[in-house]
């Protein structure tokens, strides 16, 4: 013979547990399923294919998440802001930009110079030719090939 178990009563090893009676139990029902809701609170529902854009996905994709791919989420991000933060506090971006624009003028120089060197090398005779044609030959040699 089977005994049917009432609804929301909690029971240990068959045995009613102590102290909590209909209210308490809904109210504890309440307080959980307001809880659920409030951690769910701006999910945005995404397909596995897609990828993460927006916060909305990423909290539905942590919410549906075995705890071990919420962990290694977590220290992909934690990595990431750390990154992000030391590019900040480095300023890369600026530093880059600074170096390109230094790169540009050095390589302006170098073709310049090069110019130079041919022209030179045109209306020279005897010496200052041959000068004028080394000079065009290194700086026309140095790796990368840009001028």
């Amino acid at each position: 013979m089977t005994t049917r178990t009432p609804p929301l009563l909690l029971h240990i090893e068959g045995k009613r547990v102590p102290g909590r009676d209909r209210e308490q139990l809904l109210a504890e029902n309440e307080r959980l399923r307001a809880e659920v809701a409030r951690l769910r609170a701006g999910e945005e529902p995404a397909e596995l294919h897609q990828p993460v854009t927006a916060g909305g996905h990423l909290l539905w994709a942590l919410n549906h998440s075995s705890p071990e791919v919420r962990l290694t989420m977590a220290g992909a991000l934690l990595s990431a802001m750390r990154h992000s933060n030391d590019c900040f506090e480095g300023d890369h971006d600026t530093r880059l930009r600074l170096y390109k624009d230094r790169v540009a003028r050095l390589e302006g120089a170098l073709r310049a110079a090069s110019e130079e060197a041919s022209r030179l090398s045109e209306v020279s005779d005897g010496a200052g030719r041959g000068v004028a044609l080394t000079i065009g030959f290194v700086l026309t040699q140095r790796s990368g090939g840009l001028v």
